[in-house]
């Protein structure tokens, strides 16, 4: 009887060490997993915060690029009309001093009229292209924005 109690212990004390190595070992697997899980999220984090930034600066030159583009069309719509409103008062100076020539001067400022209305019809449909395009970029930035956090996710 002496014996099997001995051994009864002895079997005790041995699950016990077991019990004992085996709460390490998940103790020690459960860190390590955390541990992994915090890098990972961490690089997750890092690529989205480049990805972020690198659409933004894409973002910003289109705008620059644009807004250039749409000040020399203003620039060069301004340099137009104004070359149009010259040509107009030397027109009317022109009709003020030679009246023979009255009916020829008022179909000329006519068609300067015409092409200043043309000018500025031109200038505005670009304007409304170009506001078109920001849009465009605006939309597409955002979609890649969208497009990159999905991609970082499943990652």
């Amino acid at each position: 009887g002496g014996e099997v109690m001995v051994r009864l212990a002895q079997t005790a004390i041995a699950l016990d060490e077991l019990e004992e190595r085996c709460a390490a070992q998940v103790t020690a697997a459960s860190d390590a997993l955390a541990s992994e899980q915090r890098r990972m999220e961490g690089e997750t984090a890092g690529a989205l915060a480049d990805e972020r930034a690198r659409h933004e600066g894409e973002t910003v030159a289109l705008r620059r690029a644009l807004s250039a583009e749409m000040t020399q069309c203003e620039d060069e719509a301004a340099g137009a009309a104004a070359r149009a409103l010259d040509a107009m008062a030397m027109a009317s100076g022109a009709r003020a001093t030679a009246a023979v020539h009255g009916s020829l001067l008022a179909r000329e400022v006519s068609n300067l009229e015409k092409k200043v209305a043309t000018a500025q019809q031109h200038a505005e449909k670009h304007a409304r292209g170009l506001d078109e395009e920001m849009r465009l970029v605006e939309t597409i930035s955002a979609k890649a924005k969208a497009d990159s956090a999905a991609g970082a996710v499943r990652e």
